[in-house]
């Protein structure tokens, strides 16, 4: 009984990731970025964020908006000596609808998001 409720449940969370998405897309990724700045001007979905320490303590708050480090925070993350990387994958994406915008501090970090495009 126990492997058929757990197999349902596994077949249910996939099926309704791809009802949520609306249909299969493949995930963008912004590639390694050491720097504030737009990541897509366009409305979508964020799937995946990773933050890695640099030589200082570091943040990364990610926004919608396609232009400036103001609007609705979407994600926020911090990694420091002690914890050095951050990752947030997202069984049920984020939705964003004018754009994402990632603002880094700490000297050195570096991060990597992943997203679907509308």
């Amino acid at each position: 009984m126990f492997k058929k409720t757990c197999l349902t449940f596994c077949i249910l969370f996939l099926l309704s990731g791809l009802v949520f998405a609306g249909e299969f897309q493949i995930a963008k990724t912004s590639h390694v970025q050491t720097s504030d700045g737009v990541i897509t001007a366009k409305s979508g979905y964020i799937t995946g964020v990773r933050l890695l320490y640099g030589s200082a303590a570091g943040t990364l708050i990610i926004y919608d908006n396609a232009s400036a480090a103001s609007g609705n925070k979407i994600v926020s993350l911090k990694v420091s000596s002690t914890i050095v990387v951050a990752d947030c994958l997202f069984p049920f994406p984020i939705q964003f609808f004018n754009g994402l915008y990632a603002d880094v501090g700490g000297t050195g970090s570096e991060y990597t998001i992943e997203f679907i495009s509308d």
